[in-house]
């Protein structure tokens, strides 16, 4: 198992690699890779993230899901008024919450 110093330093790594330039699959993987180490650091301190695991999922189910839809109308669904610009700031919006989420990991 790991220890928790390494699995703060992880995410410190990981959380640094998301910018609105990655896709918004990407951005997810990334995202969901976080949240699988909150909730290792769960594990290790039972019950001590639990907020950071409950706040940092209900961004990825609103912000980092909406950013993810814009991409799809753009890449696959090819809808016209929606807008590169428009998914770059989605994808600010919920890189910004997420850094809100775990504030006291980074």
């Amino acid at each position: 198992m790991k220890e928790k110093e390494e699995i703060i330093k992880e995410i410190r790594t990981m959380f640094a690699t998301l910018t609105p330039d990655l896709t918004s699959a990407r951005l997810a993987s990334i995202s969901y890779s976080i949240l699988d180490l909150v909730i290792q650091l769960n594990n290790i301190e039972l019950g001590q993230y639990r907020q950071e695991i409950l706040a940092l999922s209900l961004t990825l189910d609103k912000e980092l899901a909406y950013a993810h839809e814009i991409g799809k109308d753009i890449y696959i669904k090819f809808v016209p008024f929606v807008t590169e610009e428009q998914l770059i700031k989605a994808k600010n919006v919920a890189i910004n919450k997420m850094r809100l989420d775990l504030t006291g990991l980074l």
